[in-house]
């Protein structure tokens, strides 16, 4: 179902739509952190100091599980 490469293509594709509406992008950030045999990722829209689209969560072979999720 889910794997890292569709979260990446997801992150992408929301960076891309944001820019696109939002041209002042101030900061993008993406992490994904090997916790044993998953990662723990962070996704991070900041526009205007604030936070605009983000999650946090855990991504285990094919799952992800958002530990939080966030729009402005």
């Amino acid at each position: 179902m889910w794997n890292r490469s569709m979260l990446l293509l997801l992150t992408l594709l929301a960076s891309t739509a944001a820019q696109a509406r939002c041209p002042t992008l101030s900061d993008l950030s993406w992490e994904m952190t090997p916790t044993g045999s998953s990662y723990e990722a962070s996704f991070r829209l900041t526009v205007y100091g604030e936070v605009f689209w983000g999650f946090n969560g855990t991504v285990d072979g094919s799952t992800i599980s958002l530990d939080a999720w966030f729009t402005h």
